[in-house]
C-alpha cells in the first residue's frame, strides 16, 4: 500500500507515495467513497509529491477515466457537497493525469474548483478561504 489516508472534519487528505499502482487507486477510492462520510464531505486533499513512479498499465485518457467514472455516480449524488479538490504535484506524468481527470470530473460536478499546487500549507489556505 502506498497511501495514507485521513479523514479531517469536512473532507479528507490522501497522500500517496512511492510507485502508485492501479491495486492503490483503487483501494484509495474505495477507502474514501465505501465510508457514508463521503456524502458530506465538502474538501479533499490529494498529495502525489512523495510519488517516484507512476506503475499503471493504462494510457492516461484511461486513468482519468477510471477514476472520474469511479467517482461520478458519488459526485452526483443529491447528498454530496464536495465542492473543493486541492492537488499536491509536482510531476509532470501526475499533473497530466490531474488536467484529465479535473476536465472530465467538471462535466459531472460543474460547481466543483480544482487546483493544483506545490505545497500543503497553501492548499489548506485557499480549502479555509474558499469553505
Amino acid at each position: 500500500m502506498s497511501y495514507k489516508f485521513e479523514w479531517e472534519d469536512k473532507g479528507y487528505y490522501l497522500h500517496m507515495h512511492g510507485i502508485v499502482t492501479t491495486d492503490d487507486m483503487d483501494n484509495a477510492l474505495t477507502e474514501i467513497w465505501g465510508n457514508p462520510r463521503s456524502d458530506s464531505m465538502r474538501y479533499c486533499i490529494r498529495d502525489y509529491l512523495d510519488v517516484t513512479k507512476i506503475d499503471i498499465d493504462l494510457t492516461r485518457e484511461e486513468i482519468a477515466l477510471y477514476v472520474s467514472t469511479y467517482e461520478k455516480t458519488a459526485t452526483n449524488s443529491a447528498n454530496n457537497s464536495l465542492n473543493l479538490v486541492a492537488f499536491l504535484s509536482n510531476n509532470e506524468e501526475m499533473n497530466r493525469i490531474i488536467k484529465g481527470y479535473t476536465e472530465l470530473m467538471q462535466m459531472y460536478n460543474p460547481d466543483a474548483k480544482f487546483k493544483n499546487f506545490y505545497n500543503i500549507e497553501k492548499a489548506r489556505e485557499w480549502i479555509s478561504i474558499s469553505l
